[in-house]
């Protein structure tokens, strides 16, 4: 079957669900041949931190729109509460041999101690669903009818604006008269706080460094310096791409933000060509199918996600977005242009149209009118006002910003128009008003748009002193067939009701586990860092169970050794095959302890390594015995000692012959008791396996010694590392992760 690698960037497209992943979870591995190849993974996303519960103060959101009381609410479609599992291990690249050996010189007994080898414990982990958190809101009738409404707010009357000046051959003449223009363009803009950058379709770094302010003494000079970049820029004009650049304040290779978080933003392209010119010399060619910049839509892709529209699905009104295009461009329909060379702005004019934006002629030999109405429209842009549903009441009005309550003398009315006077807007996220406008009726039953668990449900009652304050809402009854929540007493008159709760859809309650041969003894369950005894594990289908399911997103982590886990097979001394009497006991206890000898191994019952640390060999080698000891792999030499008893060094190993399979030693004074302790390698490994039937949708990451490699090629369920990674020493950690179905 054919290989494949792929690298992080070519990975991440086929690796991002459509909801969070989780982070990895210990599995054990085994060691295989056979590659095929899978993909290599991008970093996974840390799953968010947990949400509070419904009984949490900390879960009941803001004040937020009221809806009345209805007899049927249509509820809003939700996604489909999901969970997700993992499976991980870390393990050696290599399998090592631990050899500790006491020589008797008088008895001739040769002592082997023998550290009982386990694989680290299997560990899958599964996230328990998270239902979703829904927190109906309703407002309780009055005398007259209370209206409250509810705005996303950008700091407003914040202009940021970039000019992306052209500084090919062409345009000396255009950026002179442009550089005179300062004053037309910021005729609008008196009671706005401004900001002019200056970048060209060369280069993205802002003109002289810096923006220009509104304060500057010497603003008109900096403009008229700025405009002027020359003209021996690029002909391959890239005024997307280096719009989208000098936005995010990108020079070189630092990046310098220079864009307020809440401002209005402004582009003005100045340019006799379209984006990247309508010529098409192999380097304009490459640069209209730049991802970053060859299209017009790039730069308004760019803008949407940075500034959305300050009132959004408004039924009466569609407020004006925070970003928007205009142009100084060459015009096919203008006289002036006719004698002159330059290109249709196909590309600019898509993006001017889209955020409808203006434009007018570059030939022109006065730009004052354009830029007169781009002045002006972009002022239009940083307006404070809002439009209410009604006309309110006289002297019912309320507003709150971010939950503050806002002076009356702060507070214009014009009709159903409100606008704000001497208010700081520059971090404000919510404004909230009410008002009344006629009478409503009281209620003591609400709709709820959702089934709910009846144990999550939590009510609040807020009264509108101005302040919010939050009062008991008494005994309430929860039917669940309408469903509805009924008080037994009506919440008081004009006050805000928030009924929070999960929807009712099932919790898990049992896991699959995914792999075979579990040692059912060795199993544990944790929820949430904390041991659960409040489990079943059925070994015939592999499955745990739980008489209560774990809460919402409750992290299982669940712990078991495997048969495979269990090593059983250990090397002999040299010369075993020369030993009148060989006999096996654990080291604590002393138990005698079954084995069998073949080929210089001993293996021995399962049933006699669990649960054991230890396992002393003693071999009677009579008189005939030499000093000498076995090498069943590569030895690793720094490991080799010689000590007495005492832990001394021993005067031995100065003849050491290491051989192919043994090497042989003798000691220039005579030690007794001498102890011999090496390492060597039995087996080295690239290829790593996790259980069987991983899904292919799952994400895989692999780390050596703590590095994240980014190629990898896999097969199944086993990774293969290039051996060039490895070492005799090194540890491989491997992790794939994936959504279960709901």
């Amino acid at each position: 079957m054919m290989r494949k690698k792929m690298n992080f960037v070519q990975a991440v497209g086929s690796v991002l669900f459509q909801c969070l992943l989780l982070w990895g979870c210990n599995q054990q591995v085994e060691f295989a041949g056979s590659p095929i190849n899978r993909r290599a993974s991008p970093m996974l996303p840390q799953l968010p931190e947990a949400v509070p519960s419904p009984e949490s103060e900390e879960a009941l959101p803001e004040p937020g729109p009221i809806e009345e009381p209805a007899p049927s609410p249509t509820p809003e479609p939700t996604p489909d509460p999901v969970s997700f599992h993992s499976l991980e291990q870390t393990f050696p690249a290599t399998r090592i041999g631990i050899m500790n050996l006491t020589f008797n010189s008088e008895t001739k007994i040769v002592e082997q101690d023998i550290a009982v080898s386990i694989q680290p414990p299997t560990q899958e982990t599964f996230i328990q669903v998270d239902r979703p958190t829904q927190t109906d809101v309703f407002h309780q009738g009055q005398s007259g009818n209370f209206i409250q409404e509810t705005f996303p707010i950008s700091a407003t009357r914040l202009l940021d604006l970039l000019v992306v000046i052209d500084d090919s051959a062409s345009m000396k003449e255009e950026q002179q008269e442009l550089s005179s223009r300062f004053f037309p363009l910021i005729s609008y803009l008196k009671d706005i706080d401004w900001r002019i950058a200056v970048v060209t379709t060369s280069d993205s770094c802002l003109r002289n460094g810096t923006v220009i302010q509104k304060g500057d003494l010497n603003a008109e000079e900096l403009f008229k310096s700025a405009i002027n970049a020359g003209t021996n820029g690029s002909a391959t004009e890239r005024g997307i791409k280096n719009a989208i650049r000098g936005l995010k304040g990108v020079c070189g290779d630092s990046v310098k933000s220079w864009v307020r978080e809440n401002s209005t933003i402004g582009v003005l392209l100045v340019t006799d060509e379209d984006n990247c010119s309508s010529d098409y010399t192999i380097e304009q060619s490459s640069c209209k199918k730049d991802p970053k910049g060859g299209l017009g839509s790039h730069l308004t892709d760019y803008l949407a996600t940075i500034r959305p529209t300050l009132i959004k699905d408004s039924p009466r009104v569609s407020g004006p977005a925070k970003a928007r295009v205009y142009g100084l461009l060459w015009d096919k329909e203008d006289e002036m242009c006719r004698d002159t060379s330059g290109g249709e702005p196909k590309e600019y004019l898509k993006v001017i149209s889209a955020t409808q934006g203006t434009w007018g002629s570059i030939c022109q030999k006065n730009y004052t009118p354009t830029l007169e109405k781009i002045s002006k429209d972009v002022s239009a842009l940083t307006t404070t006002e809002t439009l209410l549903k009604e006309v309110p009441d006289k002297g019912t009005i309320r507003v709150m910003l971010d939950g503050e309550l806002v002076d009356v003398n702060h507070i214009e009315l014009s009709g159903n128009i409100l606008r704000l006077k001497s208010v700081n807007l520059d971090t404000a996220k919510e404004l909230y008003v009410t008002y009344n406008v006629g009478a409503t009726p009281i209620y003591k039953k609400f709709p709820l748009f959702k089934k709910p668990a009846l144990e999550t449900v939590h009510t609040e009652v807020r009264v509108h002193d101005g302040g919010g304050a939050v009062v008991d809402p008494g005994p309430f009854f929860i039917d669940l067939t309408e469903p509805s929540i009924t008080f037994e007493t009506a919440p008081q008159d004009s006050s805000m009701i928030l009924v929070t709760y999960r929807e009712d859809v099932p919790l898990l309650a049992s896991f699959s586990l995914m792999a075979t041969d579990i040692l059912a003894k060795t199993l544990s369950v944790q929820v949430n860092g904390i041991v659960s005894q409040d489990v079943i594990f059925d070994l015939a289908s592999n499955v745990i169970f739980f008489a209560s399911p774990p809460i919402d997103r409750a992290v299982i982590n669940v712990s078991y050794q495997r048969l495979r886990d269990i090593v059983t097979d250990y090397q002999s001394v040299a010369g075993v095959e020369t030993a009148k009497e060989i006999s096996a006991t654990d080291f604590e206890t002393g138990d005698s302890l079954k084995f069998t000898l073949k080929n210089g191994v001993l293996s021995f019952p399962v049933a006699d390594v669990i649960g054991r640390k230890t396992i002393r060999v003693m071999y009677n080698f009579g008189f005939e015995h030499q000093f000498s000891f076995a090498i069943p792999g590569d030895l690793i030499l720094e490991s080799l000692e010689f000590k007495t008893p005492g832990g001394a060094s021993a005067p031995c190993g100065e003849d050491l012959l290491v051989e192919e399979t043994s090497a042989k030693f003798s000691c220039s004074e005579d030690v007794p008791e001498l102890f011999v302790d090496y390492d060597y390698v039995i087996e080295r490994y690239n290829t790593f396996r996790l259980p069987e039937n991983i899904p292919e949708r799952a994400v895989w990451e692999v780390w050596v010694n703590g590095r994240w490699i980014e190629f990898f090629e896999v097969e199944d369920s086993q990774v293969i590392l290039s051996d060039s990674l490895l070492g005799w020493d090194s540890i491989v950690r491997v992790k794939a992760s994936w959504v279960l179905s709901p």
